[in-house]
Parts: structure tokens; sequence; C-alpha cells
């Protein structure tokens, strides 16, 4: 899992890293999701690189962002941050950084962020993103625009794709009640145990799969 501990005593990693002590050189990161307690993403690997361009737009991330080494073209718009900023080189200025929404260190402590994105190869898919400040033991999201009343559908967590769905039945036309927390962290093979504390997001965040199954 992208962003969690590994083997070795207080090792993170990132949530997304892009570089290697190489120029990075047409960078495109949008409507990314992320979640870390401890990590985040990172733009650029060492501070003497001289890095080329990146377009960083529509994001929202409940971590930390790195901007490593210096830049000659950073796009950075409509993105929302509730985490540090580190960027040593000043590479964002005042004015981008206007830009978005990088407020807040800390994300808030009630009520709920929540993401739809339909499938653009599958019209009866759509992956459902929920930030849960209020650290409920559900969260009711609007999905009329993928179902129609009568829809059958099917509702699995990311953590378990092809295992039992969190939800499931015939679409009435009312938000969907989404269980948090429900479906236990996958954890590696040989490393059981490894995504806890600080990794395990519990009840905190969620991504599921919505699928139209058929209709009555």
């Amino acid at each position: 899992m992208t962003g969690a501990s590994d083997e070795r005593s207080s090792q993170q990693k990132d949530n997304c890293l892009v570089g290697g002590y190489q120029p990075v050189i047409n960078l495109h990161v949008e409507d990314n999701m992320g979640w870390a307690k401890r990590r985040g993403t990172r733009i650029g690997y060492g501070g003497d690189i001289l890095n080329v361009n990146a377009t960083f737009i529509n994001n929202f991330l409940l971590e930390d962002l790195w901007i490593a080494g210096t830049w000659n073209s950073l796009d950075f718009r409509g993105n929302t941050l509730y985490g540090n900023i580190t960027d040593s080189n000043k590479n964002l200025s005042d004015a981008v950084k206007a830009q978005n929404n990088f407020e807040q260190t800390n994300p808030p402590t009630s009520g709920n962020k929540i993401f739809i994105h339909n499938n653009q190869y599958d019209s009866e898919r759509a992956r459902i993103v929920i930030y849960n400040f209020d650290d409920a033991d559900s969260v009711d999201v609007n999905v009329s625009a993928l179902l129609s009343e009568g829809d059958s559908y099917e509702l699995h967590s990311v953590y378990d794709v092809y295992g039992d769905a969190v939800l499931s039945g015939v679409y009435d036309g009312k938000a969907l009640s989404v269980p948090m927390g429900t479906v236990t962290l996958p954890q590696p093979n040989g490393y059981v145990g490894i995504f806890e504390d600080d990794d395990n997001p519990k009840k905190a965040f969620g991504v599921f799969l919505l699928k139209k199954v058929g209709c009555n």
C-alpha cells in the first residue's frame, strides 16, 4: 500500500512520489484524493535538482506536501490541502498559493467530504471517495447521477473488491447510507499487522466501487 510503513522501525513511505535525483518533466497530477497521517505527496526528489515542469490541479489531499528541488514551471491551482507544505526553494509564490486552499494544516473536526467519479469507460460503475470528519459509522451519499429508481446495485470497498458488498439492493431514489470502517484493511503476505495505527484510516476515510448490476 502506497504511503504505509515498511518493516523497519519508524519508516514511512510517501503516498505519491515522482522523482529520483533526476529532473522531472511533464508531470501531470489531477483529481487525486490522498489520505496519510504522517507522510504525503512529494514531487521532485533531491534539493539541488532542476526540474522542468509540472501540472498539479484539483487535488484534495489530507496529508503533507513536499516540493523538492527547483522548477522552471509549476501550474498549481484548485487544490485543497489539509497538511504541511515543505517548499524549501520557494517554488510557489504567494500569488500561486492564493489559487489553492492551503489555509489549513489540520482537517475539519466535523462534517464530511464526498467525491463521486463516474467511470469514463463503463457507464455502470463509479468510484466514491469519502472523508468522514465526523468519524461516523455511516455517511449518506447521493448516487442519483448513476442510478435510477429500480436499478439493482452493489457497493464494494476497494479493500475487498471481489468480496461481499458492503451494500446491495434495489435503488429507491434515496441516498445510500455507506458504512465506514467495516472492511478489514488488507495486509501484505509476510507482513501481517504492518498496516495499523497511523496507516489505518478506519472510519475516517473510505474508497468504494459502485456497480449497477441490473434493473427491475
